[in-house]
C-alpha cells in the first residue's frame, strides 16, 4: 500500500468524519420520526400478530442507548488508542476504521428502525420489497470487520503491532 502523503490521509479522515456525522443525523432523524409515528405497542415478530410486543418508549430508549453505546465506545476507543499508538501509522488507520465502524453501525440501526416502523405502520407497505434492508446491515458490518483484519495484516508486514 503506497503512502500518498498527508493531504490524502487528511482528506480521507475528513471524508470518514463527514460520513459518521451524516449517519448520526440520519439515525436520530429516523429515531424521532419513528417514535412520533409509532403506535403505543410495536410488534417485532413475523409469526402471529402481537407475538413480540414492545412499547414505543422502550424501543426508543433501547435504540438510543445502543446508538450512544456504539458511538461513545468508538469515539473513546479512538481517543484511548491515540495514547498508545500516537506516533505509529496504524493509529491513523485504526482511528478511521473506528469512525467508519460507528457510521456503519448507525446505518444498520437506522435500517432496523426503518423496517420496524414500516412493519408497524398503519399504512400498507409491501415489506418483501424492503427485506434486503435487514441483511444489508450485517453484511456491511462483516465487511468492515474484514477490513480490520486487512489493516492489521498490511501493517504487520511493515512494522510489528505492539
Amino acid at each position: 500500500m503506497a503512502n500518498f502523503g498527508p493531504s490524502i490521509n487528511l482528506s480521507m479522515a475528513k471524508l470518514v468524519g463527514v460520513f459518521w456525522f451524516f449517519t448520526l443525523l440520519l439515525f436520530l432523524l429516523f429515531l424521532f420520526y419513528g417514535y412520533a409515528g409509532a403506535p403505543e405497542e410495536l410488534s417485532l415478530g413475523f409469526g402471529q400478530p402481537g407475538q413480540y410486543l414492545i412499547s414505543k418508549g422502550m424501543l426508543f430508549y433501547l435504540g438510543a442507548g445502543l446508538f450512544f453505546l456504539v458511538n461513545i465506545s468508538c469515539y473513546l476507543g479512538a481517543k484511548l488508542m491515540k495514547l498508545r499508538f500516537q506516533k505509529r501509522q496504524i493509529f491513523y488507520y485504526l482511528r478511521q476504521w473506528l469512525r467508519g465502524f460507528a457510521g456503519i453501525s448507525n446505518i444498520f440501526l437506522t435500517f432496523l428502525l426503518l423496517f420496524i416502523s414500516m412493519y408497524n405502520s398503519s399504512e400498507s407497505f409491501n415489506l418483501s420489497r424492503y427485506e434486503f434492508l435487514v441483511y444489508v446491515g450485517p453484511i456491511l458490518l462483516i465487511g468492515w470487520l474484514i477490513l480490520l483484519v486487512v489493516i492489521f495484516m498490511r501493517q504487520g508486514k511493515r512494522e510489528p503491532v505492539v
